[in-house]
């Protein structure tokens, strides 16, 4: 029966009950277990998604599961395969929850049952355990029950298989913790199974509806996974009792985007302690004691929302727990125990009570008494050793402690196992074997025997015959049984047994009772001790130790080594080397020697080095002395015949002398042999190895000299020009030497002002002024360019008289061209009819009323006549557009219907007629009126 090692902290690494499975029931399993090799694993394994089965042990690279919040998975453990092993790495304060759930039994296809015993450990970073939880399934752990506590580190899983094989499910769940600290928590009447399905149905927790009916949550840290707000009026309570001074933190996870969660955080009078009521994925509260009461943590969906989510609730305490107050039970040896007590506090007194017992192997369970105790701590640690009587069978030592208050509440409760084993068995060849026992009763009488058997024969046997010892009897190689009445606690032996004839599966077992007990192997009933170890023999057989495989060699040698021969026996052996065909092409001799050892070596073999390329083989052929062929060994390698060296086998070689160094294509062919394209000149001075038209490359600018070749350089002498598509003499390449500024006009080829008018005057478009980039033509040969924005631009591209404009009015300012400007530098005005000086453009500048007049060109009161007295027609009355003439010259117009009108116009003595009586009113004057203001008609 394998050992079970136990840990710092008291805390196993597998089972605290049930021992080894019945002889009847291992072959059970091994008949229906998969590879007959050391670790049975299912053929179509693939556990957590791995694509096989997880590692069993940490010296091989060990998966790194990465996830966020949490990540279930599945996995399988059998016979042979005891672990799986995974780790998750925590960031700083982050703690992991862990569970486990796996089926209590499997039905294998024959009808064999098996119960299942699985458990779930934690290691830290550096392969300390960190806590461990066994007896229960589903199995559930937490970094904040260790006492290495969450740390924020590398956390290594292991899934170990105690009995049965079967499948598991695995649920991790990451939580932010409140310190690093670690430690481990109280006892009390908390839930602790919380697993639940993570659907939108009740979960495991229901009904939790109300403060009456609240999950109890007294036991800390509690962490709880796939719980639910499954309906729109469902609310969740959980029940926390808390302790002075204490901080208390409840961190609920969720997926948001699902529908919102939040939380609130009560006493139990109501009275509001704090609450969390975010939109992330996350509510978090933190409430510290500042009295001893009962609260309730409330989780409720925002606005009727539904979800699942995790909750954990958790301490300050170190490992987030209700108490520090701890024990730690320590077996010492099969009579003697310690309990020590931890966190205690200065002047409290506390009860605790210790019982043990032991699991044998057929089950049975044998218990002590309860024994209490009771301490006033002194200190904040205290011991107690206990006494304890173990009988020595090979079964498990359990001790026990609960510690309590003085009132009676449990605090912490431990276990420690140690698991008593009396015997052991190594397999140590395909022929010996080592049987250890220990613990043995001093002058007892014992029976101890072993068997040898092959696996495969046993089971094709027991699938008929369903009988494990006809079965046994058929498979069994060899066998052996003594009586035994030690004389110390511990013994051992060699044991030796008849070779195997195949290289099946075998098993070793050997066990030990009381003379005198019927055993029987279908129960494990009055078995002491047992143990098995499974092998696959190694049968007499020649390897290949060494040979040689030199293709320049003139023979080359083989030489092969015994293993596992039979000292004493005689044997035949022969060499052969086989081609790819196992044609033989040499042989050795069969030749026969006596084993002066299990291994040893035989004298090498040289044969003549094949002529041709090729694969080989050389094979080692065993016979046993009547001819039977045995195992043999054979290696096979690639043998290369290069006469030139150049890596090329001759029988592919197109060019046998390739000169040493030079480097060969596929056909064994250097450069310097080959002309690839036929034009007579050898690739390695061929510039243009694939062209036939092309081979040489003067100026090397990738154009071949051949004028009449494909590609060829219009300039072999110079490597920055091989193309003139126009013909002129000029490379159509910009960059390189004398570029052609027009590449397909062989009329230019410069452009020195870069105006994209070409600089010969007698090519196309030639400019005009090759030096001035603002202009290049002038279409009226006036010397003044068409583009007006240009340097002296002609602003009458088609006059030759014309090309400036000052005033901008379209007229010109040559006046001795067309159409001049008479007024240049007046743009309302350009024409002057009459040669007065004023323009004729009636909205202009000093616009001529008169165009037509030279002696009149201003009109004051716009009546028609000239202001000018000097000029025609001149308006006497330049100001009064109802007067413009005075025949008679008194001042007076002559206009009756005008301002100040003459009476007398041809009178210069008269100019009024006041009573119209025809007598002018001024008395000096000619015929003046003697009766002024006569009525009318008198």
């Amino acid at each position: 029966m394998r050992g079970r090692n136990m840990f710092a902290n008291g805390d196993s690494s597998s089972k605290k009950t049930s021992a080894l499975l019945s002889l009847m029931l291992l072959f059970s399993i091994l008949l229906v277990g998969a590879s007959p090799t050391v670790q049975a694993v299912g053929p179509n394994q693939n556990d957590l998604n791995s694509g096989g089965d997880l590692p069993d042990n940490t010296s091989v690279n060990i998966t790194n599961y990465i996830f966020t919040n949490s990540y279930t998975g599945s996995g399988e453990l059998d016979y042979g395969d005891d672990h799986d092993i995974l780790k998750v790495a925590l960031n700083t304060n982050q703690g992991l929850y862990a569970s486990l759930s796996f089926p209590s039994s499997t039905t294998y296809a024959n009808g064999t049952t098996v119960y299942n015993d699985f458990d779930l450990i934690f290691y830290n970073s550096q392969l300390s355990m960190m806590g461990s939880s066994i007896l229960s399934n589903p199995e559930t752990l937490s970094t904040n029950s260790s006492f290495s506590g969450a740390h924020g580190g590398m956390v290594y899983i292991d899934i170990e298989r105690y009995s049965g094989a079967g499948t598991w499910n695995l649920s991790l769940t990451k939580f932010t913790v409140s310190n690093g600290t670690g430690g481990g928590g109280s006892g009390g009447s908390s839930v602790t199974n919380c697993t639940g399905a993570g659907t939108l149905t009740a979960d495991i927790l229901e009904p939790n509806d109300s403060t009456s009916t609240a999950s109890s949550a007294t036991l800390l840290p509690l962490a709880c996974t796939g719980l639910s707000i499954h309906s729109t009026t469902d609310v969740d309570y959980f029940e926390v009792q808390m302790t002075t001074g204490v901080t208390y933190y409840a961190n609920i996870t969720f997926i948001d985007a699902n529908g919102d969660i939040d939380t609130s955080w009560d006493s139990a009078t109501g009275s509001y302690l704090t609450s969390s009521g975010g939109t992330s994925n996350l509510e978090s509260m933190q409430v510290t004691a500042l009295t001893n009461q009962t609260t309730y943590i409330e989780v409720y969906g925002f606005s009727s929302a539904t979800n699942t989510y995790d909750i954990e609730i958790t301490t300050d305490n170190p490992g987030g727990g209700q108490s520090s107050e701890i024990v730690d039970v320590s077996i010492i040896n099969t009579t003697h125990a310690t309990l020590s007590f931890s966190g205690l506090t200065n002047g409290t007194t506390y009860n605790y009570n210790h019982s043990y017992g032991q699991i044998h192997l057929d089950g049975d369970q044998h218990w002590g008494t309860s024994t209490n105790g009771t301490f006033n701590a002194t200190n904040s640690t205290h011991s107690v050793n206990i006494s304890i009587a173990a009988t020595n069978n090979e079964s498990s030592l359990l001790v026990s402690s609960t510690l309590f208050d003085a009132s009676g509440a449990a605090l912490n409760t431990d276990v420690d196992l140690l698991y008593i084993e009396m015997m052991e068995i190594e397999v140590t060849s395909s022929t010996t074997g080592d049987v250890e026992m220990s613990n043995l009763t001093i002058g007892a009488d014992y029976v101890v025997e072993w068997i040898v058997l092959d696996y495969v024969e046993w089971t094709n046997n027991f699938t008929v015959s369903n009988d494990v010892n006809a079965a046994i009897n058929h498979s069994m190689i060899d066998s052996d049984m003594w009586y035994l009445m030690p004389t110390t606690n511990s013994m051992s032996y060699q044991i030796n047994w008849t070779g195997p004839t195949t290289m099946n599966e075998h098993l070793f077992l050997a066990y030990i009772s009381l003379n005198g007990t019927n055993v029987n192997l279908s129960d494990n009933d009055n078995l002491t001790g047992l143990h098995f170890d499974d092998f696959v023999p190694q049968l007499p057989s020649l390897v290949i130790a060494s040979y040689s495989a030199s293709s320049t060699a003139s023979s080359n040698n083989v030489q092969a080594e015994g293993l596992d021969l039979v000292v004493g026996d005689s044997y035949q052996y022969q060499y052969r080397v086989t081609d790819a065909s196992s044609a033989n092409l040499a042989t050795s001799s069969l030749t026969s020697f006596t084993a002066t050892a299990q291994n040893m070596s035989l004298p090498a073999f040289s044969y003549a080095t094949p002529n041709a390329s090729g694969t080989y083989c050389v094979h080692i052929d065993l016979y046993s002395n009547v001819s039977v062929q045995l195992i043999g060994d054979s290696n096979c390698f690639n043998l290369v015949q290069d006469d030139d060296g150049d890596g090329v086998p001759n029988e592919s070689d197109l060019c046998p002398n390739t000169s040493a160094g030079a480097v060969v294509d596929q056909y064994g062919c250097a450069l310097s042999q080959k002309d690839s394209d036929g034009d007579g000149y050898n690739d390695d001075v061929d510039a243009f190895p694939s062209d036939a038209t092309q081979w040489s490359d003067m100026d090397g600018d990738g154009y071949g000299d051949n004028a009449s070749g494909n590609m060829a350089d219009d300039f072999p002498n110079d490597g920055t020009q091989w193309s003139d598509a126009d013909g002129d003499g000029y490379g159509d390449n910009a960059n390189g030497t004398y570029p052609d500024a027009f590449p397909t006009d062989p009329t230019q080829w410069s452009d020195a002002d870069g105006d994209g008018y070409g600089d010969n005057a007698s090519g196309n478009n030639p400019d005009a002024w090759p030096s001035d980039s603002s202009q290049w033509a002038d279409s009226d040969g006036d010397g003044f360019g068409d583009n007006p924005s240009g340097t002296n631009g002609d602003a009458f591209p088609s006059d030759a008289s014309q090309w400036s404009d000052a005033d901008g009015d379209g007229y010109g300012d040559n006046p001795n061209g067309t159409t001049p400007d008479e007024f240049p530098s007046d743009g309302t005005q350009w024409e002057d009819s009459d040669g007065d000086g004023y323009g004729d453009n009636p909205q202009g500048n000093n616009a001529d009323k008169f165009p037509s007049d030279a002696s009149q060109w201003s009109d004051s009161d716009g009546d028609g006549y000239g202001d000018n007295q000097a000029g025609t027609t001149p308006d006497a009355f330049p100001n009064d557009s109802t007067q413009w003439a005075d025949s008679d010259g008194d001042g007076y117009g002559d206009n009756a219907a005008g301002l100040n009108a003459d009476a007398f116009p041809n009178d210069p003595t008269q100019w009024r007629d006041a009573d119209g009586d025809g007598y002018g009113d001024n008395a000096n004057g000619n015929s003046p009126d003697l009766c002024l203001d006569t009525p009318s008609g008198e």
